[in-house]
């Protein structure tokens, strides 16, 4: 599963739709509830990222919308459900994508697409990609050289939404056969059509829309009913425009589409798309892109219990969400470390704070993980005893005294500041001096945590867990983006191959190495550097001797750079032959001296032994001093 949402986001969509206002004035339905039927069990993947998504459509309509599962045949059972009975718009369906490939709704059919309308995808619509500048302009184009079977379609694999809305393509088009070259993913097969390894490809459009936008790709069709603009100078056509026949081809994403009957009322479906597209712009769907997430458990026998295990409450969801808000401000940016970081807190006994625990056990993770943390998270919950006008605070409070005392104060922060705070209150209020005691009783308490803490582990890891994948970035020129890739993706396929490292390329020249091991990551990554680094004058590099001639010696800097050290840049006395100082495969250090308008890099073996020389007698002096 490529996203993931978090319970607390539903228990949060829950209350936002209670709270909230009126956005549509008419009613959608006038008979009845309408129902999302989820093909799948409850609390999975699916499920769990409709269920917000509806709860926010409710929301913006004004109306409940119940979701409902109906698992069985990789959700076929609810779409033979839903298809028999009435087409009258109170009856959704949400599914993977992917099962729609499976699906054979109708004798006649092996794809199962006529039989849905399904609108805006989580993920944006699909669209088919080629070269700005490849031989392939057009969408007929494309359709052209499908049919002669001369060129190759990638595609994210076979089932999916994208691969469906193909083989629909193919149906109406009169193609018989697509050659379909398979990647990892929708940006994998962007970078292999800029790269000339296929010809054309159909992903999720939301994955390459930036290299659209740039004009690094071209966009020939995408599957929606309007144009999209994704530009002032670029509109992609749509696929009823360019292709007849095409009005009942849905626009399925990659990702949980929820589909209603395509002869369903069309008022309906106009009003429920205008709510869908609403509901995914919210901020709570940022769930789904989270890159950090703190899973609390609190099972029975925590606290002496014996009763069955079930899903979360609105324990696990309070106390997690508290911790994972009071974790998060000391995390290192997604760009200064891109990995995305699940912490699991099992509460195995609880007479305390769990949830303060939680944040403390949480920082010692990271910590020892190698994750760079700003500062330190300590946690303490204070409680209160209060009688008329005399009351005395109590710290890091036990069962009896939360359960018989009269607050419950959580506090998490650094030594700089609060991170995370929360009150549970069993009387009226509290006035501004028992505020103002809480906050700095917490303080010292913290503190006094956090020294303990540091005690074990004082700072960072400076490498990160053996255990975890390695992910280095590095920037490179855009303009050497073709160099790293090779034609038809030959140089990055070498280096993925040679080392067991993934890479990924974006069309800003960011490029991201992830692999299982430390050395693998780190020879890819010197490989990409070596590839795309720009030659620097007045550096000196380690070269390689790859030809000699009468006037000097032509030595690799760089792969596939090299430069020309003159006779007379050899050596500080005279040199009669090349030959009496290098042969062909030597290695030797020479500095870069210049670097012509033409490109054509000069190169001194004897400036370079000069400088070096220099720098070991200063590292000499430095010494003896």
């Amino acid at each position: 599963m490529k996203k993931f949402v978090s319970m607390v986001a539903i228990a949060l969509v829950i209350v936002f739709v209670i709270a909230g206002g009126a956005v549509a004035a008419e009613k959608v339905w006038e008979k009845g509830t309408p129902t999302v039927i989820v093909g799948f069990g409850a609390g999975g993947g699916t499920d769990t990222s409709v269920r917000p998504v509806v709860a926010l459509m409710s929301k913006y309509l004004n109306e409940t919308i119940n979701v409902a599962n109906m698992p069985g045949a990789a959700s076929a059972v609810a779409a033979e459900h839903v298809l028999g009975l009435p087409a009258d718009g109170y009856t959704m369906f949400a599914t993977g994508s992917g099962c729609f490939g499976g699906f054979k709704v109708k004798e006649t059919s092996n794809s199962g697409w006529e039989e849905w309308s399904s609108w805006h995808p989580f993920q944006g619509p699909a669209a088919i990609l080629v070269a700005a500048n490849g031989e392939l302009k057009t969408f007929q184009d494309v359709i052209d050289a499908l049919k002669t079977g001369k060129i190759n379609m990638g595609a994210s694999g076979f089932g999916n939404g994208p691969h469906v809305i193909m083989q629909a393509i193919a149906e109406v088009a009169g193609i018989k056969e697509i050659n379909y070259v398979t990647f990892d993913g929708d940006r994998s097969i962007a970078t292999a059509v800029l790269a000339g390894e296929i010809e054309a490809g159909i992903v999720t459009f939301s994955s390459a829309i930036d290299m659209a936008q740039a004009g690094t790709i071209k966009a020939v069709v995408v599957m929606t009913r309007e144009p999209m603009k994704i530009t002032d100078t670029i509109t992609i056509d749509p696929i009823v425009k360019v292709l007849p026949g095409s009005d009942k081809i849905p626009d399925l994403g990659e990702t949980w589409p929820i589909c209603i009957r395509r002869d369903a009322p069309q008022e309906i479906k106009d009003k429920i798309t205008e709510a869908f597209l609403w509901a995914i712009k919210q901020p709570e769907i940022e769930e789904y892109t989270k890159k950090f997430m703190l899973d609390y458990y609190f099972p029975p026998f925590s606290v002496g219990e014996c009763r069955p295990i079930r899903g979360p409450g609105r324990r696990e969801f309070g106390h997690g969400a508290l911790a994972e808000r009071s974790v998060k401000s000391v995390l290192p940016s997604p760009d200064d470390f891109p990995y995305t970081i699940r912490i699991i807190s099992d509460i195995l006994e609880s007479n305390g704070s769990s949830s303060m625990a939680s944040v403390c056990g949480a920082t010692l993770g990271l910590m020892a993980a190698g994750v760079p943390i700003s500062n330190p998270v300590a946690g303490i919950s204070t409680g209160l005893v209060k009688e008329g006008e005399n009351w005395v605070l109590l710290t890091d409070i036990i069962g009896d005294e939360d359960h018989f005392g009269d607050m419950d104060f959580k506090v998490a922060g650094t030594q700089n500041g609060i991170t995370g705070i929360q009150l549970d209150l069993k009387i009226d209020g509290i006035n501004e001096d028992i505020l103002r005691a809480t906050l700095k009783q917490t303080r010292e308490a913290r503190i006094e945590i956090l020294r303990n803490m540091l005690t074990t582990i004082s700072r960072p890891r400076t490498e990160t867990s053996r255990w975890a994948p390695r992910l280095l970035r590095t920037t490179i020129d855009p303009e050497k983006i073709g160099l790293l890739i090779g034609p038809g993706g030959k140089t990055i396929r070498a280096i993925q191959e040679g080392t067991g490292a993934s890479i990924d390329v974006d069309d800003d020249g960011v490029v991201t190495v992830a692999c299982s091991s430390v050395d693998g990551a780190e020879a890819a990554m010197a490989q990409v550097e070596a590839l795309t680094a720009s030659i620097e004058v007045g550096r000196i590099y380690d070269g390689k001797v790859i030809s000699i001639k009468d006037f000097g010696a032509f030595v690799e800097i760089l792969p596939g750079k090299d430069g020309l050290c003159h006779i007379s840049e050899l050596s500080d006395e005279y040199v009669a032959n090349v030959s009496d100082v290098c042969h062909v495969g030597d290695r030797m250090k020479v500095k870069v001296i210049a670097v012509d308008d033409q490109d054509r890099v000069k190169l001194s073996r004897r400036a370079a032994i000069r400088e070096l020389d220099a720098g070991k007698q200063g590292g000499d002096e430095d010494s003896d001093d």
